[in-house]
């Protein structure tokens, strides 16, 4: 066999390895893009003895690597307490007047905790939903409830790292949506973790 042909043959062995290994390290996101999409640390929220696991969505959010390239995304996205499936999760049982307690479970407390509330199984005011579509336009990492419905803000007080929320809310069942600024040495930027609370 000539050098020439060997040549060739390594060159046509060698070229879909490469192109897969090449493949491979891109989706794998540690070139600071492809590779899955970045997810928030787990969060909690905890009332009268109860704990529901948040449903984590990142609004503008920025991975820290190390000497690799940050991995950065700016997603935005409706609000619905439902997991991977499509299925809602378990409603966390509130009394009128309990506070429910946040804990965020990233590398250390965040910045800001921000939460808001909106009532569910009410119908829909649809000149609500077209001011709320205006507004939302244009706007990135956003994480909105369902156009047409009312929003509610919580008073909120920092406590040991996580975050007590005073619930003062008319019974019946609520979307609880808790927006985190986060700036440590793992990731930086806001997510969102969804709740369904029942005030009884």
């Amino acid at each position: 066999m000539s050098r020439s042909v060997g040549i060739i043959l390594i060159f046509i062995i060698a070229s879909p390895l490469f192109a897969l290994s090449i493949l491979l390290v891109v989706n794998s996101g540690v070139l600071g893009f492809g590779g899955p999409m970045p997810e928030p640390p787990g969060a909690t929220l905890t009332a009268e003895g109860e704990t529901r696991q948040g449903v984590g969505i990142v609004g503008c959010w920025r991975e820290k690597q190390g000497w690799l390239p940050d991995r950065k995304v700016c997603i935005s996205s409706e609000a619905g307490a439902v997991d991977r499936s499509g299925r809602r999760v378990e409603a966390l049982q509130v009394g009128r007047e309990g506070p429910m307690f946040f804990e965020y479970g990233g590398a250390s407390a965040p910045e800001e905790v921000d939460v808001r509330v909106t009532r569910q199984g009410v119908p829909l005011d649809m000149e609500l939903a077209g001011k709320q579509d205006r507004m939302a336009r244009g706007r990135e990492g956003v994480h909105n409830p369902t156009f047409g419905t009312r929003v509610e803000t919580l008073p909120v007080e920092r406590v040991n790292g996580g975050a007590e929320a005073k619930v003062n809310l008319a019974s019946g069942r609520y979307l609880m949506i808790v927006a985190v600024q986060v700036d440590d040495e793992a990731a930086s930027g806001k997510a969102f973790y969804d709740f369904n609370v029942v005030v009884q």
